[in-house]
């Protein structure tokens, strides 16, 4: 995006700049409304990119703190228990 950037300020010094004949000024204009379109889609997209992160990373915490709570903290029931709880028909 910095280069785009970049670039439009070149062309607008080459428009101010330069005398140009009109066929040369018609392609320069063109190329600055062209890179200033693109600059603008960048900016938009680069938005949307940073608040689509900032809703991942609150999902991720809120997963995060949500989780922990509803996992059990001790061993399972099945290591703890004895093998005639768990395998009635072997006993």
């Amino acid at each position: 995006m910095s280069r785009c950037w970049s670039d439009l300020e070149a062309v607008n010094s080459r428009l101010w700049e330069a005398e140009l004949s009109p066929e040369p000024r018609r392609s320069q204009e063109k190329e600055k409304s062209s890179l200033a379109s693109k600059a603008s889609n960048s900016k938009k997209e680069l938005t949307l990119l940073r608040q689509e992160s900032r809703k991942n990373i609150l999902l991720s915490v809120a997963t995060f703190l949500l989780l922990p709570s509803s996992m059990p903290t001790g061993p399972c029931e099945a290591e703890i228990s004895p093998a005639s709880a768990v395998f009635p028909s072997v006993l």
